[in-house]
């Protein structure tokens, strides 16, 4: 378990701050202070109760390795879930590295979600469903999606004490954000194999990356398959495996994402903005922004102004 290796780590390695709740689940910050620290993960449980375990990438990576010898990195705004049943032999963190690590119990935490659900008129919380999707695919991940951003932008504001209470609610969402399957998730497990299925996944992430640094382009799927000699049907596919998110809404989200950056850190006019992210008018791009957070561009550079203010 991370939280039962972090407890075993000496302070000079490690800064941290704990809380625990009565709805048995455990929550830990922490911050490394040595050039690089190793976690080991044991294939079997450390306990022979069940658990689920959550860990939230702040600041700077981490590397996570798969016992068969598959790697992946866990950058700053990704959130990993795994069982008693992962894949992961070890999770080398970076110097600097910040996160949350948290720790259910299910056993526990079943009273509690139950306790939920009688407010609501149905299942609130599918646990059930999250719990055997861990167990089946060992770990899951979820990065590139509106809530996290919104989620460790809040993280960076309030102090330690508040982080640790913010982080049990935003667990809670997360839970239930993928419970009724809404939040996108990846592994890789589902996608690497064969030579040919990796040279697949090197162009979707050849692709990934020019949509990152040409969001002002008009692209279409017929385009970005056409120009890296795939086809369009295993564009699709594969992106979404890979990325947890159907290609046209994670661009969408990415150019939404850089335009509130836009215009939280320039004077550029609306119109500009919305050239600098790919649409043809001010208007279109109002549209779609007011849509993702629920207030318009010029609302959201005035109350982020006043903010920093």
């Amino acid at each position: 378990m991370i939280t039962n290796l972090i407890r075993e780590k000496k302070s000079n390695i490690l800064q941290t701050y704990w809380k625990n709740t009565s709805d048995g689940m455990e929550i830990c910050w922490f911050h490394v202070k040595q050039p690089q620290i190793i976690f080991q993960l044991d294939k079997t449980p450390v306990y022979d109760t069940k658990y689920i375990e959550l860990l939230y990438c702040c600041h700077a990576s981490c590397m996570v390795f798969l016992w068969n010898g598959q790697q992946f990195c866990l950058e700053a705004g990704n959130v990993l879930l795994l069982s008693e049943k992962h894949l992961i032999s070890q999770i080398v963190f970076s110097v600097s590295f910040q996160g949350y690590a948290v720790c259910i119990h299910p056993e526990y935490a079943n009273k509690y979600w139950r306790t939920i659900n009688k407010h609501f008129n149905n299942d609130f919380f599918n646990w059930e469903w999250l719990q055997k999707q861990l167990q089946a695919l060992g770990y899951m991940v979820i990065r590139g999606h509106l809530w996290l951003c919104a989620v460790f932008h809040t993280l960076e504001e309030l102090p330690i004490q508040q982080k640790l209470d913010y982080c049990v609610w935003k667990t809670i969402e997360l839970i239930y954000l993928l419970s009724i399957q809404l939040l996108p998730y990846e592994n890789i497990q589902n996608i690497n194999g064969t030579y040919q299925e990796q040279y697949r996944i090197q162009i979707i992430r050849n692709i990934h990356d020019y949509m990152v640094q040409n969001l002002e382009q008009t692209m279409t799927i017929s385009f970005l398959a056409e120009k890296f000699k795939i086809s369009a049907t295993t564009l699709k596919t594969y992106f979404r495996q890979l990325y947890g998110s159907p290609i046209h809404r994670w661009l969408k989200e990415q150019r939404i994402l850089y335009a509130a950056h836009l215009l939280e850190t320039s004077d550029l006019s609306l119109l500009d903005i919305a050239a600098a992210v790919g649409y043809s008018s001010a208007s279109q791009f109002r549209k779609v922004f007011q849509e993702y957070y629920q207030i318009t561009p010029t609302q959201y550079r005035i109350s982020m102004h006043q903010k920093n203010v």
